[in-house]
């Protein structure tokens, strides 16, 4: 495979070495040059912390969405703060391995050079492991016996999802000991949060990350908290594993690659291809408006046929349960074991609907992202470029029509969460099925932050199209 050319205006120009060639830092950080076409900038450095997201697979929707609110702060804090997010979390940054328990490995393997821990748990609490009640627990053990060991090191943020669920397919041992956990940590001067859903989780998570990078990062370290250390251990402290340290993500040829500085997909840059002016902004703009509600109407479309293939699955199911109570009176050796035969294949089956869902709805996420960036981009650069050519009457009518839009996504907005509730209320009866629920809630998770920001942005917009 041939080497990897550097991405267009971005050259490494320098990485901090030890003697040894590790990282002299227990950070990774890259440091870039910007190579515009009519002057030569100053060398960037790019100080990269890694959140690491803890949680059972109930809550695989919300790490999902967490890597989303990291590539959109990624946007402000690189430019403001020279700060760059990195999310990592089972299992996508986990390869298989053998260690003397399971979780053991999973510790080896994510390590314990993070920045920052976030959690979250909802109505179960996962399985317990050698040293803990949960694997979720054992790495907020490690990640609080870290804190309190050099408050300088890490910070930690949890939090409780707690969305409506069915009542009757709650585990109640499990939230008991959701419970419990929740009230050590009120006990342990850990402050955590709570949320509804997924799009509410997004927006604090949001909130949250920036405020702590903008309050308590300071040269290179987190702000030292008085007292902490000299403050009780956790009860039980499990070992802390040797964690792995950080390396420079290499390229196909072995080099460290670049950390590549972002724009926006809808509006060309400056320098780029020129300036575009107004006319060019607002031609972009009514290209994008129509794309765009074809694709939120896209996404309803396929929710909507999910729900009805939801609904034909359940009144199959019913139909075989009502059957199995006949066959109980007739009798016959082979009748339970037919019955569970033909329940494993209409579970199967829901099983692949779901997949092909979570397809349909991956293709029109990347159409969404395409289509709402060009709109509210194009959007601001007609304003930046020639506001003053607007009418008082046009911008009024322009800015209805940005309200509308956020209406229309908003909608859609509840739909994608009132769906992904539907489907985590639906029990796991084989790993198939569990294996597709989680990936389709990952799925909506993503897509919901994705939503969620573009109503955040569009608001901001409508609001000072309406000062202006």
């Amino acid at each position: 495979m041939g080497q990897r050319k550097a991405p267009p205006r971005v050259r490494v120009v320098e990485q901090a070495h030890s003697a040894d060639g590790a990282l002299s830092a227990p950070r990774l950080i890259r440091v870039v040059r910007l190579l515009h076409p009519e002057s030569t900038a100053m060398p960037k450095t790019l100080t990269q912390l890694t959140v690491f997201a803890s949680g059972t697979s109930e809550t695989e929707s919300e790490r999902s969405a967490l890597r989303r609110v990291a590539e959109e702060l990624n946007k402000q804090l690189e430019k403001t703060h020279s700060i760059s997010l990195r999310v990592k979390a089972w299992p996508d940054d986990v390869r298989p391995g053998v260690n003397i328990y399971s979780q053991a490995e999973l510790n080896r393997q994510l390590g314990s050079e993070y920045d920052i821990y976030l959690g979250v748990l909802g109505s179960r609490f996962g399985t317990p492991t050698e040293r803990a009640g949960s694997g979720t627990e054992e790495e907020f053990n490690l990640a609080l016996a870290r804190l309190r060991e050099d408050s300088q090191s890490l910070r930690l943020l949890f939090y409780f999802k707690r969305a409506v669920e069915d009542p009757f397919a709650i585990d109640v041992d499990q939230l008991q000991r959701v419970k419990r956990f929740r009230d050590r940590l009120a006990h342990s001067g850990v402050v955590y949060r709570d949320c509804q859903d997924t799009s509410e989780f997004v927006q604090q998570t949001r909130e949250h990350l920036y405020n702590l990078v903008v309050d308590e990062w300071r040269g290179g370290q987190w702000v030292a908290i008085p007292g902490l250390s000299d403050s009780a251990e956790p009860s039980a402290p499990p070992d802390v594993p040797e964690g792995s340290k950080p390396s420079a993500e290499l390229s196909e040829s072995g080099q460290p690659s670049a950390v590549q500085p972002r724009s926006g997909s809808g509006a060309l840059e400056a320098g780029e291809e020129g300036e575009i002016g107004f006319l060019e902004h607002m031609q972009k703009f009514y290209e994008a408006v129509p794309a765009l509600i074809q694709t939120l109407e896209t996404m309803s479309g396929h929710t909507t046929q999910m729900n009805e293939r939801i609904r034909t699955r359940t009144a199959t199911s019913e139909a075989l349960q009502q059957e199995q109570v006949t066959l109980k009176h007739v009798g016959g050796s082979r009748a339970p074991q037919e019955y569970v035969s033909k329940a494993k294949q209409i579970v199967d089956g829901a099983a692949e609907d779901l997949d092909e869902y979570s397809d349909q709805m991956n293709a029109a996420l990347s159409q969404y992202r395409t289509h709402s960036r060009a709109m509210l981009d194009n959007f601001r650069g007609s304003l930046q470029s020639g506001g003053e050519l607007w009418a008082d009457d046009t911008k009024q009518e322009n800015r209805m029509a940005l309200l509308q839009m956020i209406e229309a996504m908003q909608t859609t907005l509840q739909h994608m969460t009132e769906f992904q509730a539907t489907i985590r209320r639906i029990p796991a009866l084989t790993g198939k099925f569990k294996r597709a629920r989680n990936r389709t809630a990952a799925t909506l998770g993503e897509l919901i932050a994705e939503i969620t920001f573009s109503i955040a942005e569009a608001k901001q917009i409508a609001d000072e199209l309406w000062a202006a």
